[in-house]
């Protein structure tokens, strides 16, 4: 399956109320058009709990 990516061409700021989040090392990249984001990090930040299950993948 052919795919182009590539990393943002300007610095991408992620503001959550205002403030800029840290993301720890974690760039945007753009993949055939579509920006990915690290959900993790933003989801945390907005107050959600993230799990990791090893066994399923989940």
């Amino acid at each position: 399956m052919p795919y182009a990516s590539q990393a943002a061409d300007e610095e991408i700021i992620i503001r959550i109320d205002g403030r800029a989040l840290d993301l720890k090392g974690n760039t945007p990249f753009i993949t055939n058009g579509t920006t990915f984001i690290p959900l993790r990090l933003i989801s945390e930040s907005l107050g959600y709990k993230v799990d990791w299950d090893g066994e399923t993948k989940l």
